[in-house]
């Protein structure tokens, strides 16, 4: 059976939560976790106390209140597995994706891309995945250039552009860039409609992206697809 899943979760929520501190150098070659680790060592952005520090308060609450919602409508795609999503889950998710959506839109017309500076470094990132989960393709791709250039200023990852740019890309019916939207096969995900992939790896580190494997693995376990057995979410136990 081959399936093609639009993510619900997205990975900037998740990578940042893991522990920094228990990174361990690892060997591109090395295991699974490690490369998982190494990646968030080399890449993941550091909790600073400046992260929260914002010229407009109330709308850093409102956005990082639209994600912590944006995440409970999707906690159900946890368990799910290969199994199709409920309909009446799916269609309460959407919904509020759309009033989501129509805020977010409004707070860019209004003010613009709402900054680091404006939201705090956590707000903007709030801000993406809302934007990430938008119903408006149109809007989507408009906001492209907005994600890039707060990479650019270290205010987003890279792996946010490398999500957007692939949503955008594949709206649109062309390949992916950076194999950010991978099919589910048998219940294991595989890449998707990809260009280039000799040039992937390249294209992937370029951002600070996961490894494909890895990414595939992570993505099995976080949907209860399979127990790979290499805990990626777990902190290595301390001695």
């Amino acid at each position: 059976m081959r399936v093609r899943l639009r993510f619900w979760l997205v990975l900037p929520a998740l990578l940042a939560s893991a522990s920094l501190a228990a990174a361990q150098a690892a060997a591109p070659d090395s295991t699974p976790r490690d490369r998982f680790m190494a990646t968030l060592e080399r890449c993941a952005h550091r909790p600073a106390p400046s992260d929260t520090v914002a010229a407009d308060p109330a709308l850093r609450r409102e956005l990082l209140a639209m994600v912590a919602a944006d995440q409970r409508d999707r906690e159900f795609t946890r368990t799910m597995g290969a199994a199709a999503p409920p309909e009446s889950q799916m269609r309460l998710m959407m919904h509020n994706d759309s009033a989501r959506t129509a805020r977010l839109r409004q707070i860019v017309r209004e003010d613009g891309w709402p900054t680091a500076v404006r939201v705090g470094w956590d707000g903007a990132n709030a801000a993406f995945l809302v934007l990430q989960h938008a119903t408006d393709p149109v809007f989507q791709a408009l906001m492209l250039p907005e994600v890039q250039d707060a990479y650019r200023r270290g205010e987003l990852e890279g792996q946010s552009v490398a999500l957007l740019t692939d949503r955008v890309r594949a709206e649109a019916g062309l390949r992916q860039r950076y194999g950010m939207q991978p099919e589910l096969r048998d219940g294991r995900y595989v890449l998707g409609d990809v260009e280039d992939v000799a040039g992937l790896p390249a294209r992937r580190a370029e951002l600070c992206v996961l490894p494909v494997d890895v990414y595939h693995m992570m993505m099995e376990e976080m949907y209860g697809l399979r127990d790979h057995g290499v805990g990626l979410f777990q902190a290595p136990a301390t001695p």
